[in-house]
């Protein structure tokens, strides 16, 4: 939202909303990502780190990945992650 806002594409009161809306949302945080599995899943759908924490953790939970971006889809779906 930070990164957003300050390529000015929402405003401050837009991103704060967004924030308060999230706030709201029952979510559980994942502490510790597996870091060998996340390091070979980079390499293997050439991903960066960040990007296959994500696809690492949707394998692990065997739960949907919702992203709009291509290389993670593509690194989703070859590990049998359904992608929304």
């Amino acid at each position: 939202l930070l990164k957003t806002e300050r390529q000015r594409r929402i405003t401050v009161e837009e991103a704060d909303a967004a924030r308060k809306s999230l706030q709201g949302l029952p979510l559980v945080t994942e502490a510790t990502p597996d870091f060998d599995a996340v390091m070979s899943l980079a390499r293997r759908r050439g991903l960066t780190y960040y990007d296959a924490v994500y696809v690492e953790l949707a394998v692990r939970l065997d739960a949907a990945l919702a992203t709009l971006d291509q290389a993670m889809m593509r690194a989703a779906e070859a590990e049998g992650v359904p992608v929304s």
